[in-house]
């Protein structure tokens, strides 16, 4: 279950109108509300380059895709300002901060927030949980480019719970014990992914003043 149909969850709010409120392109908004063919005609050249989305879109069309895509820009916005309440300067990074869908869909593998706090930097990834997936299965499955990105970079992963309205923070730059190395996952379309175990303690209310908690204690840890 992809953003585009759950985003609601995190934004209170449909994803369109939160989109309209932080002032995305009219391609994004003609995407997201679904009029595909008024796209077609009015921005010929971004229709063509969703359409050469087909790779990342593993089971989904292209459009599909590309509104999730979308929509997940929009998560990411929302948990910009989460971070902005919780006392940290950030900035989105990669090649979709400026919001345009790129031809082939280009994502870039690098973490998503560069945040800063007390003249500290550290780089944040944010994951979504839909289903309440990775609490029921105490699992939180990473493409395998992705996690050894995460680790070179030693990030931190906020995952968001937007079913129970609860989080966790992982710190990517330490040893997590369990990990698991999965050939062929079918979610994925088949490609290679890396299961990062997770315990229910682990969890904490998905509130700006307990993200501030957390990360500016990892922040104070990397200044030691």
């Amino acid at each position: 279950m992809g953003a585009y149909t759950n985003a609601l969850l995190l934004l209170d709010r449909p994803v369109f109108e939160a989109a309209q409120e932080y002032g995305y392109s009219e391609p994004n908004l003609l995407l997201l509300s679904g009029k595909d063919e008024e796209l077609h005609l009015n921005f010929p050249a971004v229709y063509e380059d969703i359409q050469s989305c087909a790779h990342n879109a593993d089971a989904r069309s292209p459009m599909d895709y590309a509104r999730d895509l979308v929509a997940s820009w929009v998560v990411e916005d929302w948990f910009l300002r989460l971070l902005r309440e919780a006392d940290c300067e950030a900035s989105a990074v990669g090649s979709d901060r400026c919001r345009n869908i790129l031809p082939g869909c280009v994502v870039s593998s690098a973490s998503d927030f560069q945040v800063r706090y007390q003249g500290q930097e550290l780089r944040v990834e944010l994951l979504c949980d839909y289903t309440g997936f990775w609490r029921r299965h105490g699992k939180i499955d990473l493409r395998d480019a992705k996690y050894q990105h995460l680790r070179r970079e030693r990030a931190l992963v906020f995952g968001a719970d937007a079913l129970w309205q609860r989080a966790i923070l992982l710190d990517m730059g330490e040893e997590i014990p369990g990990i698991v190395q999965v050939g062929s996952y079918k979610p994925y379309g088949g490609k290679p992914a890396v299961r990062v175990p997770c315990r229910d303690e682990e969890f904490f209310p998905l509130e700006a003043s307990r993200l501030a908690e957390r990360l500016h204690a990892k922040f104070l840890a990397a200044s030691a």
